[in-house]
């Protein structure tokens, strides 16, 4: 063979006979010997698959395949005479190649999703958040039951209602709303009272927000211990983080069940006893009362 290879003219038809000869056992040595130099390394010993995740290395090695198998078509014996191993494994890393590749590129199109979807539910909870801010501000300059076409207490719900809803995080919009406060005026030329009372005038929206997620939660734990033996208003009391709200938001939901009070008539019984000062203390407890009325409307509705 080597004789052969190494004589020229006739070389190719003698060549091709001993290969034939020696099959797939002595076929090796010959068919690596007649690989072209530039992909010699490669045609030997098949590139392993590329790493996940990485798109230029996977384009890269799936580049090398494809410039073996262009190679390999301009000598025809080499592919003919190959044997079964080493056919196979270049099969099996042409396959692992592409499936890289697809891998990749179906990643990126879930991560563009993603992003997509997270950008529309940010822009969402922004956009939410700044309705609660106007709402809340009437609210508090406003009062419980001021002769006004719009309720900004029932409106703050209904906001919060609807994150709620759409499955928004508590935290989520809860940071949201913070966001959207502190961008509203800038707080490095306040003073110090200025700053302290916008910070008391959040946490307390704030707070309202929770008690609309808390009174929906017991809401529904309520509903499933009337139906089921297990006791889900103890396990909801145990997993809510603020425990005097969770007592308030109860305290109120069982007194609505026990004589029939709704958020309308609550209004009712304020207006004819005297409404008090905006952002005083009796006016936020009312206030708060509503909230929890106005969930409990909600959610009663709803089933």
């Amino acid at each position: 063979m080597e004789e052969s290879a190494a004589g020229g003219g006739g070389s190719n038809k003698s060549s091709s006979s001993s290969q034939q000869e020696g099959g797939d056992g002595g076929g090796a040595d010959d068919l690596a010997a007649q690989v072209p130099p530039a992909f010699s390394a490669m045609s030997t010993s098949p590139p392993a698959p590329p790493p996940d995740n990485v798109t230029q290395q996977a384009n890269q090695k799936l580049d090398d395949l494809l410039k073996t198998l262009s190679a390999l078509s301009e000598y025809p014996d080499v592919l003919k005479n190959a044997n079964n191993a080493y056919l196979e494994a270049l099969s099996q890393a042409l396959k692992q190649a592409l499936a890289a590749v697809e891998q990749t590129r179906r990643q990126k199109i879930d991560e563009r999703r993603r992003a997509a979807s997270s950008t529309s539910q940010l822009s969402e909870q922004v956009a939410l958040a700044t309705r609660l801010l106007q709402s809340f501000l009437t609210a508090r300059i406003q009062g419980l039951g001021a002769p006004t076409i719009r309720d900004p207490v029932e409106e703050v719900v209904r906001d919060c209602l609807e994150a709620y809803d759409k499955n928004i995080r508590l935290a989520d919009l809860q940071i949201s709303i913070g966001t959207v406060e502190g961008a509203m005026a800038s707080r490095s030329k306040l003073d110090e009272k200025t700053i302290t009372k916008r910070d008391q005038e959040l946490s307390l929206l704030l707070t309202w927000v929770e008690t609309v997620y808390i009174t929906m939660r017991l809401c529904k734990a309520l509903r499933s211990s009337a139906t089921e033996e297990t006791d889900a208003v103890a396990a909801a009391l145990t997993e809510i983080g603020r425990q005097d709200l969770a007592k308030f938001a109860l305290g109120t939901i069982q007194m609505a069940r026990d004589t029939g009070m709704t958020a309308e008539k609550q209004v009712e019984e304020a207006r004819r006893s005297g409404l008090a000062p905006p952002g005083s203390a009796v006016e936020t407890m009312r206030i708060s009362t509503r909230i929890v009325l106005l969930t409990i409307d909600h959610f009663d509705e709803s089933q």
